[in-house]
């Protein structure tokens, strides 16, 4: 050890080199020998530890891996530092911190000691580390007289008498590697320092990090109902107040205070101001108030300043190119001030690359990003922020297709990387994608109805059909509120998608037609495509074939009329469709791949995956059961690519009835089960009615009539709440048959009337004639 390069000079030097020589040369007991005096000798362990607490919830896996560290670090014989035990204020740190020297304290016989930095204490200066030297030279047994005056002397002082000893230090609540580097013991074996910040310290060559999160919701509910007087108490109340809490400590512990005098749900309410749900709870919001405050204030000016454009995005979370475009600043850099950010824990890293604020310090960074600011150069960053989304979104949902426009012709946006990178940005984004939408409305920003377009285009793709419900149904008060006719077509049509997907077939309709007269109003060509080709859908999926396939040729005379390839070919696969459903299956066949052609040509790989499934469909009613299920695999690669879960659903339908028809009744359950649980996944009860129905053929054809019974009745419920009759007569079909193979012939009959009336009523003769032949069959008279 090289103490002549840390000590002062002169008569004080002489005096430090002297001590720190005989505090390194007797390990165990401590000999000091001050003043050229006798050495003072002083029994026992030098231990200031403070004890964890009396009881603690959770932590165990944080707990196990710091142990892990220090059994790790330890052979190596020098001294092991943990600097990463790191969060945000009032996360549990220093808590955890102190339950693992409750297990290794044993180890150090020598000094055990523990000392605040005071990096973030209210009312409090971080110490500086030449007066944290000093209180440690001085617990070594230093006088303070002979103590070096610099920072260098007493650094070099402090190691020498940590040489040689086994010496347990805990430095709490540092404030940054500065503070900290000086108190480091060097070269010394045998000692283990523990670090706890808010800042990630990456500066320090430490052995291990270790990040301290919140609570876990099932750790935050039981650290509320753990203490005295709150037993039996509500757990989904509770739960709820832990979310309120933000399942951070710092707020759990006064909230559970109260609930020794409070009820639970007495508590929400006083909590329900979702900026500041502490508002009311004073020892919590001081506390947390405190520990967001004492961060901020340490923030450089431009972090503060890129902290307060955190707090203007809408949320939930937020990326660099969006914080870059609100705060006027490049992406790499501002990816830098992000990173910065987390690192001194401001901000969470909600997943890779997008950040967040802790619910809490959400509400005290916006207050203080809306002091004093100017609210027109704030709706300017927001609107930078809204052009960059629509277009990025814009742009990604057409790479997710690989289309290449509607006419066919080249298209600036796409790029490379096809639908994997399509998803991969928009996935993530979308809980931002969302709230930007709602920010853009409230803004009246004049291009939010098409970023509504986009992003709820998606929201349904993804089965979130109530999010786009609320988005589209924002919209159109929007426009209906400023007179804007096309707002209000865009609008409506949206909400008939929503009630497309829903299997709400009369609403759709009704919707369709609204948005259809507004179109043709403004002059919107492109948007009275698509809503007649949407209008047409649904009269098909009601069963009226007719009027399905004039509303769908009228769609294709006027795609054709205006170059929309796209267009001509969503009318020509609707017109398969109709002709599938006639049982037409050549002129299916051939529009269907009229429509894969064209969905070719503009690169559409959704409408390119759902025309597969219709000539696979064709194959398989026509008998070609190779050919079908090689066509639903295509189709399926397609929509696992695009992430479409409803067409997998349906293509996966489709393969079990194939495997049904050609006796495969094993494999048919076995997809048909897999194809219902997307159903339910996404919500889809038309979907959901059909693979029931299918489930209950397979359990028919086996002869277990009881199941096949149930699983009808269940499929028959679904149709009639998604008011598809002729799936209900078809399921009813089906069901007279099991009813009549049990004897049931009464039975049998009153349920072949059913599926009659409702063919009658939708004019299918040739359909009504085989009921009333099965009837006959029965022998009733």
């Amino acid at each position: 050890m090289d103490v002549d390069r840390a000590v002062p000079a002169g008569d004080q030097r002489v005096q430090a080199y002297g001590h720190a020589q005989q505090a390194a040369q007797h390990g165990g007991t401590q000999i000091n020998n001050f003043g050229g005096g006798q050495p003072r000798r002083i029994e026992g362990t030098l231990d200031t530890l403070v004890p964890p607490p009396a009881t603690m919830v959770g932590r165990e896996d944080e707990l196990a891996d710091l142990l892990a560290l220090v059994e790790r670090a330890s052979p190596d014989g020098r001294p092991v530092v943990l600097s990463a035990v790191h969060g945000m204020g009032g996360v549990g740190k220093t808590a955890l911190v102190r339950a693992l020297t409750a297990r290794v304290r044993d180890r150090f016989a020598d000094a055990r000691i523990e000392l605040d930095l005071f990096g973030f204490t209210p009312g409090e200066e971080p110490r500086d580390p030449g007066d944290a030297l000093s209180e440690l030279l001085g617990l070594a047994g230093f006088p303070a007289s002979e103590v070096p005056v610099d920072t260098a002397g007493k650094s070099q002082l402090w190691r020498a008498w940590l040489a040689g000893r086994r010496v347990l230090l805990v430095l709490d609540n540092a404030r940054d590697a500065a503070q900290v580097r000086p108190l480091l013991p060097g070269h010394a074996r045998h000692c283990l320092v523990l670090v706890t910040s808010r800042d990630r310290l990456d500066e320090l060559d430490a052995h291990g990090r270790v990040p301290v999160g919140t609570l876990p919701e099932s750790d935050a509910v039981a650290l509320l109902a753990g203490a005295p007087g709150r037993e039996g108490a509500d757990r989904s109340a509770l739960a709820e107040l832990a979310r309120l809490c933000g399942c951070l400590p710092l707020a759990l512990r006064p909230v559970g205070a109260l609930l020794a005098e409070l009820g639970p749900a007495d508590l929400v309410e006083a909590m329900s101001d979702t900026a500041r749900p502490l508002r009311h709870i004073r020892d919590g919001e001081r506390g947390a108030r405190a520990a967001f405050d004492l961060s901020y204030g340490a923030l450089e000016e431009d972090l503060r300043d890129l902290l307060d454009a955190c707090a203007r995005h809408p949320g939930p979370d937020f990326d660099a190119a969006s914080i870059g475009a609100l705060a006027g600043l490049p992406r790499p850099v501002a990816g830098v001030g992000l990173a910065e950010l987390a690192k001194r824990s401001m901000l969470v890293l909600a997943m890779p690359g997008r950040y967040a604020f802790h619910d809490l310090f959400l509400g005290y960074a916006r207050s203080r990003a809306d002091a004093g600011h100017d609210a027109a150069r704030a709706r300017q960053a927001r609107v930078r922020l809204y052009r960059r989304l629509y277009h990025a979104a814009d742009v990604e949902t057409e790479v997710l297709l690989g289309r290449r426009g509607r006419s066919g012709g080249a298209r600036d946006a796409p790029g490379s990387g096809g639908p994997a990178r399509g998803r991969a940005w928009l996935l993530p984004a979308t809980g931002e994608l969302r709230a930007c939408c709602a920010a853009a409305l409230d803004d009246r920003w004049e291009r939010a109805t098409g970023f509504v377009k986009v992003v709820g285009w998606w929201l349904l793709l993804e089965g979130r059909a109530d999010q786009a419900h609320a988005l589209h149904t924002a919209a159109n008060h929007v426009a209906e509120e400023a007179g804007n006719p096309w707002g209000r077509a865009v609008a409506l049509h949206g909400l008939a998608n929503v009630a497309e997907k829903r299997a709400d077939y009369d609403h759709a309709a009704g919707l369709y037609r609204r948005a259809l007269a507004l179109y043709e109003e403004v002059g919107d060509q492109h948007g009275r495509l698509s809503a007649l080709c949407g209008l047409a859908d649904v009269i098909r999926l009601c069963g009226e074939h007719g009027q399905a396939v004039e509303t769908y040729r009228r769609a294709l005379e006027l795609a054709e009329g205006i170059g929309d390839l796209l267009g001509q070919a969503d009318a020509l696969f609707g017109v398969g469709d109709v002709a599938r459903l006639r049982d037409d299956y050549g002129r299916a066949d051939v529009d269907y791949r009229r429509a894969l052609a064209l969905y070719e040509e503009v690169g559409d790989l959704l409408g390119q995956a759902n025309a597969l499934r219709g000539v696979a469909d064709v194959a398989r009613l026509g008998g070609e059961h190779e050919h079908a299920v090689e066509t639903y695999g295509r189709a399926l690669a397609l929509f696992e690519e695009i992430g479409d879960r409803r067409g997998q659903a349906d293509v996966l339908r489709g393969v079990a009835e194939a495997d049904k028809l050609h006796g495969d009744h094993e494999h048919a359950v076995e997809t048909y089960g897999r194809a219902l649980a997307l159903f339910e996944e996404i919500g889809d009860r038309h979907g959901q009615a059909s693979t029931l129905r299918g489930m209950a053929d397979v359990a028919r054809l086996c002869g277990e009539h009881e199941r096949s019974v149930e699983t009808y009745g269940r499929a028959l419920m679904m149709y009639e709440e998604v008011g598809d009759l002729l799936g209900r007569a078809g399921a009813f079909l089906a069901l007279a048959q099991v009813e009549a193979a049990q004897n049931r012939l009464r039975d049998a009959r009153e349920t072949y009337r059913g599926a009659a009336r409702i063919y009658a009523s939708f004019g299918l003769a040739n359909w009504v004639e085989h009921c009333e032949n099965r009837i006959r069959n029965l022998g009733l008279a």
